[in-house]
């Protein structure tokens, strides 16, 4: 993922296509009455105007078709978290060396 790639946009469409997976070949006006939702919202949907969706809203759209959201959390980075602890007060001496924890 580039630093440019929202997370949220990303996982915004993954949602988007697997509602249109189930039921993008209902007709809109079925589709919107079974999700508890109107025609013009399917239409968005249809036409991947998810700005006018949240994620919470998605998750609850595939709940009325009786689906569950699962999300999976994945390292994509070059390595291991790192993080430094600094003692609260600095040793009379100054010695100042950073303890590392690895956060794995």
């Amino acid at each position: 993922m580039t630093h440019d790639e929202d997370p949220i946009d990303r996982l915004k469409e993954q949602l988007r296509l697997e509602i249109l997976a189930l039921v993008g070949g209902w007709d809109q006006y079925v589709a919107a009455r079974r999700l508890g939702t109107d025609q013009p919202r399917m239409s968005n949907l249809h036409h991947g105007r998810l700005e006018r969706f949240s994620l919470e809203k998605l998750i609850r759209l595939l709940a009325r078709i009786d689906r569950r959201v699962d999300l999976t959390i994945v390292n994509v980075g070059r390595g291991s978290l790192r993080m430094f602890l600094f003692p609260p007060h600095r040793s009379p001496r100054g010695s100042g060396r950073r303890r590392s924890i690895d956060a794995r």
